[in-house]
């Protein structure tokens, strides 16, 4: 599970610094913005998974 919480922080890293590029370069906004979204949900899930169940 560790592992799984893992990959699941550091796409969303990736996705936010994609995201970074595009809106830099003044190119797919729209793409960017989506891909700020998706990042945002991948973080609510991991910490959602993270949290204990008690």
């Amino acid at each position: 599970m560790d592992l799984i919480l893992s990959v699941v922080v550091l796409c969303a890293l990736a996705l936010l610094g994609g995201a970074a590029v595009l809106f830099r370069r003044r190119t797919a906004t729209r793409q960017a913005a989506l891909m700020v979204l998706l990042a945002a949900v991948m973080l609510a899930n991991a910490l959602i998974w993270a949290l204990p169940a008690s």
